[in-house]
């Protein structure tokens, strides 16, 4: 396991990554953006707490950039569908979310990881008080 300071590091890896993309949220209104965007971080996030049993930090960087890849093809798909939204007939609009639930699928392990590790940090914290 890497130490805390490795993991912060990874995290802040994480957010980078993800933004350097400009074009996540770029029509979507600010409310919209802030919304989407603090999502994508904590997913990033999640992503770099997944590496914490990865020692190898080339394969930590990978894991870490496939997952936030994995973050910006979503929130790029659903900064699209708001822009195209009143385009859609409400045929393609229930297509395009359907691809946006298969797109979400990716996702839910890394959240259960991230939860596992609020859970043990909350455990840790009773034992000490």
């Amino acid at each position: 396991m890497i130490s805390d300071s490795d993991l912060e590091a990874r995290k802040r890896l994480a957010i980078e990554l993800l933004l350097e993309s400009e074009s996540l949220t770029n029509d979507l209104q600010d409310d919209e953006a802030e919304i989407l965007l603090d999502w994508g971080m904590a997913q990033a996030e999640a992503y770099a707490l997944a590496t914490q049993e990865i020692t190898d930090e080339e394969e930590a960087r990978l894991a870490i950039d496939q997952g936030v890849t994995t973050v910006q093809r979503a929130m790029r798909f659903i900064n699209d569908l708001v822009a195209e939204r009143m385009d859609l007939s409400d045929g393609e609009m229930v297509e395009e979310l359907l691809h946006l639930i298969s797109l979400a699928r990716e996702l839910p392990q890394v959240q259960a990881i991230a939860a596992q590790q609020e859970e043990d940090e909350e455990i840790l914290e009773e034992d000490i008080d």
